[in-house]
């Protein structure tokens, strides 16, 4: 395990950049320095309530010691991105790593079919990034709403979507404002590798409540629920920290049961389920019992097991 203070972050962004072309997988990389132990001043106190004032300010302040930056997610969760060079490719991405793409297709419908919807859904895909996401639920028959703040990865995805047919509509919004969203209008909200750089899950989740219909659902994979924190905190593996400092991303995790609890304060259940991105979780949550029944009989019929019962 390697060790180093948060006045050395810059200096270990700029060798992965320089020596191994920002590629954290590196086998000398992770030779050297995996896994990565970080030393950092701030004081965060995991004993005092995680959803009040105080412990938010504690995790930004931490936030600001890694990154180098006052938070501004406007700013600080844009990605570079050619939109000419990816209108024609075969993925939004760009990536001819078919075993890479596949992944992705495979947590997505898998999460999709766990949620038990209609047969032509109205689906708010949070955080939908390069539109990998709401290509598939389109490809799937559902009419999609995709919500995201980088506004050149929107222009992306519309080009993209009227190209092909996709019923897509883009809106470029923070997560923390989504009064233009339509109330009581979507079967689902979806969140892939999206919902941790949300600030206030917990506030989140009850305004995403007013969006859903009453027996709608709230489901995410490719999440990091991780025991790193007692509660939830700015994670500090390698991918984090570096992210954090170059681009000025908001990196956050979990406990199962903080999670939990973001959404039962809200009046949902939330499910965990075998099946996720990468080998983790799918997070299936709702605030109707009889749709939290089909939704388990969808796990267990596709042979998807309950993970962290609560």
């Amino acid at each position: 395990m390697a060790t180093i203070k948060t006045a050395e972050i810059e200096q270990f962004v700029q060798m992965v950049d320089g020596n191994y072309a920002g590629n954290l997988a590196h086998p000398e990389l992770a030779a050297a320095y995996y896994p990565l132990s970080l030393s950092f001043e701030t004081e965060v106190n995991q004993e005092i309530d995680p959803f009040s004032e105080e412990y938010f300010q504690q995790q930004l302040a931490l936030y600001k010691e890694i990154s180098g930056r006052e938070l501004n997610q406007w700013d600080g969760e844009l990605h570079p991105v050619d939109v000419p060079s990816l209108v024609n490719a075969s993925n939004p991405l760009g990536l001819a790593h078919a075993p890479f793409i596949a992944e992705h297709v495979r947590a997505l419908t898998t999460m999709f079919t766990l949620s038990s919807l209609d047969v032509r859904p109205n689906i708010l895909d949070m955080g939908a990034g390069h539109g990998v996401s709401s290509e598939i639920f389109a490809f799937c028959g559902a009419h999609v709403h995709a919500v995201d703040i980088d506004p050149q990865l929107s222009l992306l995805s519309k080009v993209r979507a009227a190209a092909r047919g996709y019923d897509i509509r883009r809106s470029t919004l923070n997560f923390d404002d989504l009064s233009s969203v339509p109330d009581n209008h979507y079967s689902a909200a979806f969140f892939f590798q999206s919902l941790h750089h949300c600030l206030r899950p917990w506030v989140l989740i009850e305004t995403l409540k007013g969006k859903i219909v009453a027996d709608g659902v709230i489901a995410f994979t490719g999440e990091p629920v991780q025991a790193g924190w007692k509660n939830w905190g700015i994670r500090m593996d390698q991918e984090s920290i570096y992210v954090a400092r170059k681009f000025g991303w908001f990196e956050s995790g979990w406990s199962h049961d903080f999670i939990r609890e973001c959404f039962a304060r809200n009046g949902f259940t939330l499910k965990f389920f075998s099946g996720g991105h990468g080998g983790g979780e799918i997070g299936v949550a709702t605030a109707d019992p009889g749709k939290l029944a089909r939704c388990v009989a969808a796990a267990a019929h596709h042979g998807f097991a309950e993970r962290y019962p609560g």
